[in-house]
């Protein structure tokens, strides 16, 4: 931890967050991570990933695991005065994602996506505002159709009529 009193800097090598006892037995990991929070408005987490990610989840012979390499990946968080979620955002660039089987990667230019939750409870409340965009998102196992395997843009606005209540989503730290 470093920075104050401009910014709290905190710098996590090797992190690993899991959910083994979970339906999807998940895991996430990554090669270290840049948390910044600054103490005039310590709501906003700024969180910057770096080096490669692993994503695996699903049980024994069904397990997927997908890595994730960007040259520029930030994720904010925005904390209501309670302390709950506000806002989430990504933000990155240059993404490639690689799988065990061997297929050839997916890349993107830049993602972006970003959700405002709606008031109300659950893990996704009513009213919760996400968009999606992708630039230049290639996906070469898509070959069919008039788009081929490349797509320039790809921009969705989305808003929830309903609630996604809570899910069972315990999470662990690995070890």
């Amino acid at each position: 931890m470093s920075g104050f009193p401009g910014n709290i800097l905190i710098h996590i090598d090797g992190i690993s967050v899991a959910a083994p006892d979970q339906a999807l037995d998940w895991q996430w990991s990554a090669e270290a991570i840049d948390a910044s929070i600054n103490p005039k408005n310590p709501r906003r987490i700024v969180v910057r990933i770096r080096g490669t990610q692993t994503l695996a989840y699903g049980r024994e012979d069904d397990r997927v695991t997908t890595e994730v390499v960007g040259q520029r990946m930030t994720v904010q968080l925005d904390l209501k005065n309670d302390w709950a979620l506000e806002s989430l955002s990504l933000d990155a660039g240059g993404v490639t994602l690689t799988n065990a089987r061997g297929d050839d990667p997916i890349t993107v230019r830049r993602f972006q996506f970003r959700a405002n939750l709606g008031p109300g409870g659950g893990l996704v409340p009513d009213g919760t505002q996400m968009s999606v965009r992708f630039d230049n998102l290639v996906l070469p196992a898509h070959t069919r159709g008039p788009l081929g395997n490349t797509m320039d843009l790809i921009q969705a606005n989305l808003e929830m009529r309903g609630a996604l209540g809570n899910a069972d989503l315990g999470i662990a730290l690995a070890d």
